[in-house]
């Protein structure tokens, strides 16, 4: 016993056993001959002793502190496996249970004694709890986990392409997806399909005319999507019967429309500014170089695609600002409107109540009109200018760009008319065999169809976010690419498709993340000397240390999802209450160490 002292501060008891070590506090909620029984077992002997020399206030002290001693052991419990609250309020009964032994008859109020004996008490949480973390770090190792290395597989079949995201397309435009490379469109798409192709679905009635009884589909061995599935490129189907009207099978344009034909044009009746020139330079725009003309050159290639891009040069004009180059910046009922590339405010248009272009300045939403033509034809006229506002002479206007009117509806511009189909008889010799386009785009062919989508949809603003819908597309038509074969690295192909190599030497395998068909590997420690016991997440050196040190780190967990803050204003055992926050340091353990793994260890 007189190991054992007890200290004293008028109402405060705090008993301290010098003789046990960092090791044995562990042992103090593990054993049962831990050290609150022995402690418990001193102070009855003690009671013994003291009682049968008649002094009860001694007797009263050692029965008082056991009866704290039992409660403070309950509350670790309770405050270990994340119920704080209740352990709060198991010292607080105990501190009250105390008081009635030591002082039995007094009027002294429990809380109040508590409130006096918080600041101890807490000492005593805080040591006992902080002894057994610092123990248990020697005993107990977290595993370290990293991802598995893995890319995508990239072996093809003869004749097929990688695309790089484990799938492989053919080197030919046959049987290619042409869905995303005509700007998600159907009919006749020059740029990737090649002269007298068009991008179709087999059997599918919602499409372009020119898709009607087209023919060439095939169907790739090895792919999941059959031919009625996605579309490809094929061979141009039906044209539209002699004296038809085009404009509502050619999406709502004029100009090159395979319901036309491979070398047939949309064109209003009476408008004569059509020859093989405009057929030609179509055609070259899927050829043009990778910059921001050719791209713009590549809209117009696209069936049903309106143009954005330089489309004249005025020149020679009395008043000079006029002169200038312009592009096409919009449509107005179906006709294009024009701004000067090289100068503010100048721009040219058709004023449909008026029933004249115009060539103008605008400031402040104001037009001066400084030049005007009569001429009704669909796009800019090149004569019949006379001067408003403007000097004379007049300006020479030279079409750089033949530009096509559009609406993208059934509805035809506001000068109206009859639309037929008219075959364009051009210089060069054409062959009726399709030639097809590059069987692999190249990057500049690739640019100019990006740099196109953005230019043909100006009117998508950034606040239109669902304007973007739809663009994340996988290609069909494709065969699985595949691993290589052990013993070369990335041998290993797993469920989401991609190919892993093995996990480095003494770690394992395992599932890092899985939501719905998504999955994702990782590497994780094994365990093995000198931690050989195994869980999933640690390795220990005791399977009951290793056991209690899991269960402690979830509650520290729990307390530390719990607002300590209305915790601590709540309860009148704040720094028993602070010292709840040492517990945080239960889920801090070290990183294994090297090991040499242990096959048939032991599991937790």
């Amino acid at each position: 016993m007189g190991d054992l002292r007890i200290i004293e501060d008028r109402s405060t008891l705090l008993l301290l056993g010098p003789r046990f070590s960092a090791a044995e506090h562990v042992q103090l909620l593990d054993l049962p001959q831990g050290l609150p029984c022995v402690l418990v077992e001193v102070l009855g002997e003690s009671t013994t002793v003291v009682e049968a020399h008649g002094m009860h206030d001694a007797v009263r002290a050692f029965r008082g502190s056991g009866v704290l001693l039992v409660g403070l052991v309950g509350s670790w419990k309770l405050m270990l496996e994340g119920e704080v609250n209740q352990g709060l309020k198991q010292i607080e009964d105990a501190s009250g249970n105390a008081a009635a032994v030591m002082v039995p008859g007094s009027s002294v109020d429990p809380k109040a004694l508590t409130t006096s004996m918080d600041a101890n008490v807490g000492l005593f949480t805080k040591k006992v709890i902080g002894s057994r973390q610092e123990a248990q770090k020697e005993d107990v190792c977290y595993k370290k986990v990293s991802m598995r290395p893995w890319k995508w597989p990239e072996l093809c079949p003869e004749g097929f392409i990688s695309n790089g995201e484990g799938q492989c397309y053919t080197e030919g435009i046959e049987g290619r997806d042409c869905w995303n490379l005509c700007d998600k469109m159907t009919g006749a798409c020059p740029d990737f399909c090649g002269y007298g192709k068009a991008c179709c679905m087999k059997d599918n009635p919602n499409q372009a005319y020119e898709c009607t009884n087209a023919t060439g589909y095939v169907h790739i061995d090895g792919s999941p999507h059959a031919p009625h599935e996605y579309h490809q490129c094929v061979n141009l189907g039906a044209v539209l019967p002699e004296g038809e009207d085009c404009w509502a099978h050619c999406n709502g344009q004029a100009g090159p429309c395979g319901a036309c034909g491979a070398d047939g044009l949309c064109t209003r009746v009476g408008t004569a500014r059509v020859g093989a020139g405009a057929l030609l330079e179509v055609g070259d725009s899927a050829r043009a170089a990778d910059d921001e003309a050719g791209a713009n050159a590549a809209s117009t290639a696209l069936a049903g695609r309106p143009y954005y891009g330089e489309a004249f040069r005025a020149s020679g004009a009395g008043s000079h600002g006029t002169n200038g180059k312009y592009k096409v910046a919009g449509y107005l009922h179906g006709h294009p409107r024009y701004v000067r590339t090289d100068a503010g405010g100048w721009r040219a248009w058709y004023n449909s109540k008026k029933k004249i272009w115009i060539l103008s300045w605008r400031f402040l939403g104001i037009h001066a009109y400084y030049y005007v033509s009569k001429e009704q034809t669909p796009t800019l006229p090149e004569k019949g200018w006379v001067p408003v506002r403007g000097q004379y002479p007049v300006p020479e206007i030279t079409i750089t760009r033949t530009v096509w009117e559009y609406t993208g509806t059934a509805q035809k511009p506001f000068q109206g008319g009859e639309y037929k189909c008219f075959t364009v008889e051009t210089t060069t010799t054409t062959s009726n065999a399709p030639t097809a386009a590059p069987s692999t785009p190249s990057p500049s062919t690739w640019t100019l169809l990006e740099k196109s989508h953005s230019d043909l949809f100006p009117w998508s603003p950034w606040w239109c976010f669902w304007c973007a819908w739809g663009e994340n597309y996988d290609e069909k038509g494709v065969v699985p690419a595949r691993c290589p074969d052990w013993p070369e690295p990335y041998h290993k192909k797993l469920a989401d498709g991609k190919c892993y190599d093995d996990c480095p030497e003494n770690t394992k395998m395992f599932t890092l993340l899985e939501i719905g068909n998504i999955k994702s590997y990782g590497c994780r420690d094994m365990c093995g000397d000198p931690y050989p016991i195994d869980s999933a997440l640690a390795c220990g050196k005791d399977i009951g240390r290793l056991a209690v040190a899991l269960v402690e780190a979830q509650a520290a967990i729990t307390v530390g999802l719990t607002n300590l803050q209305e915790l601590l204003g709540s309860s009148n055992l704040t720094a028993t209450a602070e010292a709840i926050k040492t517990m945080a340091g239960a889920v801090v353990k070290p990183w294994c160490p090297k090991m040499t793994a242990i096959e048939n260890s032991s599991t937790a």
